[in-house]
This record gives C-alpha cells, structure tokens and sequence, in this order.
C-alpha cells in the first residue's frame, strides 16, 4: 500500500477500536482501526468486531464448480446462492451456523431462483445480461 493511503487514516492512529470513516472523495463508509499488525480498513463492521471479541461469524455451504467453502459474511452466502441457485447446497451438519430464520430465506430463494429456471453461472464464461431478465414476472 502506497503512503497517501496509509496518510488518508494518520489521524485514527491511536484508536484501538473500529472508527467510522466515510471518505467523501472515494465516497465510501469504512471501519478504521489498528491493532499490532497496524492499521486495518473495511467497509463491514463485522470483520473488526470479530477480532475484538476473538469470534467470527462462519456460514459453511456448497457449490457445484468451487466445491465447499465457507464465508464469514451472510449476504456473501446469498451472493453465492443466486450465482448458484442450482447446485447450492448447506448440508445438514452445516445447519448449525445457520439461524431458522437465514435456512427459510435461502431456502425460499433458492425455490424461486430455480422455478423460473435460472442456471448456475459458469465461472469461465462471461455472464449474459439476459440472466437477469425474468420472463415469468413479464407473463403475469
């Protein structure tokens, strides 16, 4: 990282906790903090949260091309479920780090998602705008 980017958070530099930022220039919100390995940036509030309380949030899945994985983000998992409705996939011991309430949300996506008929996308080609135009909301 260059040293107008480290010159840009100079002024955080003896807050410990995550400090709101919004950039006006980039227009972006961030969280600033430094810890031992020095400064540290994110526009989620979760991430330096988790390093607070020595925790994360985890959300273990599936999907066909990639296999298992996992994210530490929740609205990433249903980043992946619309990229992959079809073979998407939480399998019962993964359930665990899951609430009731996000299992009915992405199931209820996902039934959705594949009843109008959208595909997985295939990582090594580019996706069609097309994906995204819904020709059964158009026929109601």
């Amino acid at each position: 990282m260059n040293k107008d980017f480290y010159k840009r958070y100079d002024k955080f530099k003896n807050n410990n906790l995550p400090t709101p930022y919004y950039d006006k220039e980039r227009n972006v919100l961030e969280y600033v903090w430094f810890n031992e390995e020095g400064l540290n940036v994110s526009d989620n509030i979760c991430w330096p949260l988790e390093s607070l309380s020595n925790t994360e949030l985890y959300y273990s899945f599936s999907v066909g091309p990639i296999g298992h994985m996992h994210d530490h983000e929740f609205s990433n998992v249903v980043r992946m479920l619309y990229d992959y409705p079809i073979s998407f996939n939480i399998s019962k011991d993964e359930e665990e780090y899951y609430s009731k309430q996000e299992l009915k949300y992405l199931k209820r996506i996902q039934e959705y998602l594949v009843s109008i008929g959208l595909k997985d996308i295939d990582p090594n080609k580019k996706v069609s705008i097309n994906r995204y135009r819904n020709n059964k909301m158009e026929s109601r």
